[in-house]
């Protein structure tokens, strides 16, 4: 994908004016790929100057994302629907978490509770590093500890995220567009393919609705949703707490 406007982040979020990391962030671990020009950038500026809008509801804000480099790659987009409300009260030490520290969290939202020699050898981690780990997890309150067991805190509490939607633009080539839409299912709750095209055929249809993958269209009839993603639960894995914690660093830390 591309160049992206890159319009420097100022007040509050919100439908209009969304967050936008349009470039890397070391300060808050976010790193994004060079964009370049070409079609499928001015693909995605129109797609984003008719639709972005269209995202949002009262009381619910927009973080956008440019090419955020992922264990599987940099999608193109990344439109992340988040409640504001939800990171007034943010714990400073989120600010030192780690990918493996994001990873045991993840872990134990899935199996609920566990002890720490347990969880040493479910993710095959030394005891210390577990230990370690654990208490920086702790320290940012995101687990408790209940009698030599650890459990995390409730979802409601500890992720803002709404809607993590992932876009990939192509021009003509439908097979890669399909391939980067599905591995995309990974981290978000919904996945679409943007296209130039008016109307998909019948069979391209057909095989989206097999995927669970939704389709965009970006034309001279403008921005039509030709056939909607399937909706996955977050957070989905590890990858969808990045962009949890990217917001929560970015509005805690003066970048806004």
């Amino acid at each position: 994908m591309t160049s992206q406007p890159d319009p420097r982040r100022s007040g509050p979020a919100c439908a209009s004016q969304p967050l936008s990391f349009a470039r890397s962030e070391p300060a808050i671990g976010l790193h994004v790929r060079t964009s370049r020009d070409g079609v499928e950038a001015a693909l995605v500026r129109r797609f984003l100057e008719h639709a972005l809008d269209t995202f949002a509801r009262p009381s619910e804000a927009i973080a956008l994302f440019c090419e955020p480099r992922l264990e599987i790659g940099y999608p193109d987009i990344v439109i992340t629907v988040f409640d504001p409300r939800h990171y007034d009260h943010w714990s400073t030490a989120r600010a030192f978490l780690e990918v493996q520290d994001l990873k045991i969290l993840q872990h134990l939202h899935t199996v609920g509770s566990t002890d720490t020699e347990q969880l040493s050898l479910q993710l095959g981690l030394p005891i210390q590093d577990a230990d370690f780990r654990l208490a920086k997890l702790h320290d940012a309150r995101l687990v408790r500890c209940i009698r030599r067991r650890w459990a995390p805190y409730s979802l409601r509490r500890s992720y803002g995220i709404k809607r993590l939607i992932a876009i990939e633009a192509k021009i003509n080539n439908w097979r890669a567009a399909f391939h980067q839409a599905t591995m995309n299912r990974w981290f978000a709750s919904e996945t679409y393919i943007l296209s130039p095209v008016a109307k998909p055929s019948r069979r391209v249809l057909e095989r989206a609705k097999a995927f669970g993958v939704g389709i965009y269209t970006c034309s001279q009839n403008g921005v039509v949703r030709a056939n909607p993603s399937v909706q996955s639960a977050l957070p989905a894995c590890y990858a969808s707490w990045l962009f949890n914690e990217w917001i929560g660093r970015s509005l805690n830390s003066g970048l806004v």
